[in-house]
C-alpha cells in the first residue's frame, strides 16, 4: 500500500471537511488520544503536506532493506512504530520544512 494511500487519505479528510467534521487547520491532537507534547502544534494539514516534523520511520529502518522487511512484517510493527513515534523529538518546527 505504502505512498498509494497517501492520496486515498488526502481525499477523505477533505471530504470530512467539506462535510463539516473536520478542519485541515485543526490539530492532530485533537483527535488523537495520549497526543505527545511536541505534537500539540502540528495540524491536519501539515501531515498531509509532509511538514510537520515527525521523524520518517522508514529511513530508521532502511526502507526496502531485510532489515525493514523483516520488522514490517511482524504484527506489532504498526503499535511498535507509533510508540517510537511520539516518544521522538521532531526533526524540525511544525510546517516550516517538507519532508
Amino acid at each position: 500500500m505504502a505512498s498509494i494511500c497517501k492520496m486515498f487519505t488526502a481525499m477523505a479528510a477533505l471530504r470530512l471537511e467539506k462535510a463539516g467534521k473536520l478542519r485541515l487547520g485543526d490539530p492532530i491532537c485533537r483527535y488523537l488520544d495520549d497526543c505527545p507534547s511536541a505534537w500539540r502544534a502540528i495540524t491536519i494539514d501539515q501531515l498531509i503536506h509532509h511538514t510537520s516534523g515527525i521523524p520518517d520511520y522508514e529511513e530508521r529502518l532502511e526502507l526496502g532493506s531485510d532489515r525493514y522487511n523483516a520488522f514490517m512484517t511482524r504484527p506489532q510493527a504498526t503499535a511498535e512504530i507509533d510508540e517510537q513515534a511520539r516518544r521522538d523529538t521532531l526533526d524540525f518546527q511544525p510546517g516550516t520544512q517538507f519532508h
